[in-house]
């Protein structure tokens, strides 16, 4: 709870899955909202440049919460598809 307000519910999807294989191997799965897979996947460099592009916005969001809260409002129709 921020400023004494209940916390909203947190609305979650996910969008891909991630699979390493060490630092410089790996993939990126997409999935559907249910998390079953779809027959889409990236990988080699397209593959590391996603992970580290998500692993950078997550900690990010960690460091600063109201950055999250803020991108929602900046991009509605992402947030409409991921809630």
């Amino acid at each position: 709870r921020l400023a004494g307000r209940p916390a909203r519910p947190l609305r979650f999807r996910y969008v891909v899955q991630c699979i390493s294989l060490g630092r410089r191997e790996g993939l990126v799965q997409f999935v559907n909202p249910d998390d079953s897979p779809q027959d889409r996947v990236l990988r080699g460099k397209a593959a590391i440049a996603v992970k580290e592009a998500i692993l950078s916005g997550v900690s990010a969001a960690l460091r600063r919460p109201l950055l999250a809260e803020l991108s929602t409002k900046a991009y509605p129709r992402v947030a409409e598809r991921v809630g």
